[in-house]
């Protein structure tokens, strides 16, 4: 599965192409490319071979990693946990807690209004109450973020917009895009002065840890702190001119605090318009 998605990733080449270099259909890798983009701890168990295929293609009947996961943590103990009919209900069905961001996004209210039903007791939070009409918030979610996506591309001036009503952008949604090189956004001088200290540090941390033969764990420690400083001043989001906005599509993703968000990575939109017919199926 990641085979795949790399081959298509690195060599730009098509589903099409990958099939025939290793005589498979194209249908057949693109089930494995919506593999290929399940949640990591379902990736992982059919890794490691403690799911079965069947039950891995079972959670890709959604793109939504977010759904994926929830339906794994719920059936993580239950005897019918390898059921994929069981396993595709759930994900059909669905729940959703009240802190999670699809919530948020939505707000109680607007979810009461539209007359979703809502389980809590006694020791329930407006966080952990129990939202029990799923299709129902994903439908507000979906609403909700393609009115923000419509907002944003009135406002930023990009050719398309699409909203993912997810916290994450499934591979399946970007593999058929190429992506647009943006130009790194400049870094200040006080920034670029911090950097060359954190860089002056590790290198005395790593000469301390040669000559004692190891790191000790308060340097391990130090140098996490400064490589996640170091990633804050260079990770700065990209510049886009307005000629490349015009015909860019970007990716309106939803926050873990439930706000809409723009993803980081901006694609060209093809110039016959989006092609969905080589989708794989569910």
């Amino acid at each position: 599965c990641r085979a795949f998605q790399a081959i298509i990733e690195r060599e730009h080449k098509s589903p099409a192409d990958v099939a025939k270099r290793f005589g498979k259909t194209e249908r057949f890798v693109l089930g494995r490319l919506r593999l290929a983009s399940l949640a990591e701890p379902i990736f992982e168990a059919l890794r490691l071979g403690e799911m079965p295929i069947e039950v891995a293609m079972a959670y890709a009947s959604t793109a939504d990693i977010d759904q994926q996961v929830r339906v794994f943590e719920q059936l993580s103990s239950a005897y019918y946990r390898n059921n994929p009919n069981e396993i595709r209900r759930m994900i059909a069905s669905g729940s959703y807690k009240g802190g999670d961001p699809k919530a948020l996004l939505i707000g109680r209210e607007a979810y009461l209004a539209a007359g979703g039903q809502i389980d809590s007791d006694l020791f329930s939070s407006d966080q952990t109450e129990t939202w029990r009409d799923g299709a129902l918030v994903d439908r507000l979610a979906e609403e909700a973020l393609a009115t923000a996506a419509a907002s944003l591309r009135e406002r930023e001036g990009f050719g398309e917009v699409r909203a993912v009503a997810s916290t994450s952008l499934p591979y399946s949604e970007t593999f058929q895009l190429a992506r647009l090189v943006c130009e790194p956004a400049p870094i200040p001088d006080t920034a670029l002065a911090r950097k060359a200290e954190i860089e002056a540090e590790l290198e005395r941390i790593e000469g301390e840890a040669e000559e004692a033969e190891g790191y000790s764990e308060e340097q391990t420690e130090r140098i996490e702190a400064l490589e996640e400083e170091i990633g804050t001043i260079i990770d700065l989001p990209p510049i886009l001119t307005a000629e490349q906005k015009a015909t860019a599509i970007a990716y309106l993703v939803i926050g873990r605090d439930g706000r809409p968000i723009l993803h980081e990575q901006f694609y060209i939109a093809p110039e016959d318009g989006p092609d969905h017919e080589s989708e794989p199926a569910d």
